[in-house]
């Protein structure tokens, strides 16, 4: 490529990639300023309710979430704690544990002794 060519090629590749770089400050400019315009209709209705998903949608688009959800409709349950018992399942699919992975069946028994431990094969 002679050096007339190769800066013309130079100069069609920067035209190309400034463009590109434009086009994505405008987006993000043309982004930014949704953002802060505020909704003409306020997304909930008198009961604090929503009334659409697209309104959920504007509602977290405008970034003020802790303020604007509606908290009347979400229920409210007893402080319950829950006993689950500490258990661990592995599974084994294939054929024979090498024994690398058998140590570490071991390791991790020997580290929780108040789990219970159940080791599921394909057999």
């Amino acid at each position: 490529m002679k050096p007339r060519e190769r800066g013309i090629y130079l100069k069609g590749i920067f035209i190309v990639l400034a463009m590109f770089v434009t086009i994505e400050v405008v987006l993000l400019w043309f982004r930014n300023l949704q953002l802060s315009i505020p909704p003409a209709i306020h997304p909930m209705d008198m009961n604090g309710t929503l009334k659409n998903i697209s309104q959920l949608r504007n509602i977290l688009i405008k970034g003020s979430l802790k303020n604007e959800l509606p908290i009347k409709g979400i229920a409210k349950y007893p402080e319950k704690t829950y006993h689950i018992p500490p258990t661990i399942h592995m599974v084994w699919v294939w054929s024979e544990i090498p024994q690398k992975y058998i140590q570490n069946l071991l390791s991790m028994y020997e580290m929780n002794p108040h789990f219970s431990f159940y080791l599921w094969l394909d057999q």
